[in-house]
């Protein structure tokens, strides 16, 4: 059961955004993005337990057609409209999750661009690769 929520809440956890983005936040900026981050793993905790003891109290275990919060949508609401809102939404936190790699990629690589500039200016990279290339 750990195996399957770690595999499936990845998409949910966003901590490379918050970490790299730590400069767009409001100054202070190291603590917005604290508080942001601790916010985040309340959800987190939150949604696994609330998950894990609806899941467990309803007998419901992991399926190849239907994820447990599918099961869990389904026993608690039927094939209703709150179902079908249940599916859309975990589908629009998993587009969103998704889309965060690929908003969050340009500040990322700016962010190792200057750091392998930093590295470089100072000696360390030039020193390594003039060993690399000798050997």
């Amino acid at each position: 059961m750990l195996r399957a929520f770690s595999s499936g809440c990845t998409a949910l956890t966003g901590v490379e955004a918050i970490s790299n983005g730590v400069p767009a936040f409001r100054p202070p900026e190291a603590r917005n993005a604290a508080i942001t981050m601790g916010w985040m793993a309340i959800v987190l905790g939150v949604l696994f337990l609330g998950i894990s003891a609806l899941a467990s109290a309803l007998g419901l275990t992991p399926a190849e057609d239907q994820t447990v919060v599918s099961q869990l949508a389904r026993a608690l609401f039927g094939n209703g409209l709150f179902y079908y809102l249940i599916q859309g939404s975990t589908t629009l936190i998993l587009i969103l999750a998704a889309n965060t790699s690929f908003a969050d990629f340009p500040r990322l690589s700016s962010l190792l661009r200057e750091t392998a500039m930093r590295r470089v200016s100072s000696g360390r990279w030039a020193t390594a690769s003039c060993s690399v290339t000798a050997s």
